[in-house]
């Protein structure tokens, strides 16, 4: 299984947001940069994958109503793609 970890206190904008998840999670360069798109790749994921978010409210401090889209939707991949796992982990 392919572990990711990613943490919120790179994640003070949208757009560092996306910038860091898409060089993170290894998806080709400007594919995330939406929540539409981010949510695009998640789906591509055809190996067993687990993302764990640290730090979160590091993020949620800078950008809180984003950041709960984000986590939502890393939720609901999680839901509609079987290779996905998530954890909220506050570290």
């Amino acid at each position: 299984m392919r572990e990711i970890m990613l943490s919120g206190q790179y994640m003070k904008t949208p757009a560092d947001l996306h910038k860091y998840i898409e060089s993170e999670m290894l998806f080709p360069e400007g594919s995330a940069r939406t929540m539409e798109g981010l949510w695009d790749e998640l789906m591509k994921i055809e190996y067993p994958t687990h993302i764990t978010l640290i730090h979160s409210s590091a993020m949620l401090d800078e950008i809180y109503e984003y950041g709960e889209e984000l986590v939502q939707d890393f939720c609901d991949s999680c839901i509609e793609n079987p290779n996905l796992t998530f954890t909220l982990a506050e570290r």
